[in-house]
């Protein structure tokens, strides 16, 4: 299943989009540029609009909403595991998780009651019950197991890559994705050896599918072979800016400054 979705990925930038037909719009949803968004593996996607975190279906539907005002503002929200998704607060230094009723489980995870002390980025393992978080201050890897509050810290990145802060972390196939400043993607397993590091293009709202890195540069989308070192075709100007941008079951997600927009590939 996966080869034939990195298939019809790639099959898509390499269309001439001169051939307008090769994408059709399913939907659009009203929000603006500073909601936060994530969709999940059955097309679901959670929007964070203002106080309000929504889930709509494959088609676009409202299906559930609740309020998050006791929870704080999200930087980030994961919906890889749709029947626990986790939303991370920056500025509270939590992290919450939802059903998918977006009912809230439990009480949030207080960060810093792990000595994590500037978290910024995290992402949810596949492992069970597990996170993995960067803690800016220290530039360190933790691996953090829910369930029973134990603490993993991996070497600080400064140390053994030539990354120096990091602002993309997802884990594939039980392997740990770091992009980070300089413009680098660092690879690590679940140890926390250095597997490869590749020297990236600065790309916004990044998605990592086999050996391509896909994302923004200057509002325009990109696919980039982080080991071919090639450049695929962009998408099709839209009047409007692009804010962020996501691939997910052969759908592409565009984040405007008006709204949330579902294309298929055809």
């Amino acid at each position: 299943m996966k080869v034939k979705v990195l298939y019809c990925f790639l099959l898509f930038f390499s269309i001439s989009f001169s051939q307008r037909d090769s994408l059709k719009l399913q939907w659009a949803f009203n929000t603006d540029s500073a909601s936060i968004w994530s969709v999940d593996e059955l097309n679901n996607v959670l929007v964070q609009h203002k106080s309000t975190l929504i889930k709509l279906n494959q088609f676009g539907q409202k299906v559930n909403e609740q309020s998050i005002k006791k929870t704080g503002k999200f930087a980030k929200i994961d919906a890889g595991n749709g029947l626990k998704i986790a939303c991370f607060s920056k500025e509270q230094q939590t992290i919450c998780f939802f059903d998918n009723t977006l009912t809230q489980q439990n009480n949030c995870v207080e960060l810093s009651d792990f000595d994590i002390l500037t978290p910024t980025v995290f992402c949810q393992s596949i492992q069970t019950d597990k996170l993995w978080i960067y803690d800016e201050m220290n530039s360190e890897i933790v691996l953090l197991t829910t369930r029973s509050n134990q603490v993993q810290k991996l070497p600080n990145l400064r140390n053994i890559s030539s990354i120096e802060s990091v602002h993309f972390m997802k884990e594939i196939d039980n392997q740990l994705y770091l992009i980070g400043n300089p413009n680098y993607l660092l690879v690590l397993d679940v140890f926390g050896t250095v597997v490869n590091e590749y020297e990236v293009l600065a790309l916004a709202s990044p998605q990592i599918i086999a050996s391509t890195l896909f994302g923004l540069q200057d509002g325009v989308i990109l696919a980039y072979d982080f080991k071919d070192k090639t450049v695929s075709f962009p998408f099709p100007e839209l009047k409007e800016r692009i804010w962020s941008v996501e691939f997910k079951n052969n759908f592409l997600y565009i984040q405007t400054n008006s709204a949330l927009l579902c294309y298929s590939i055809q």
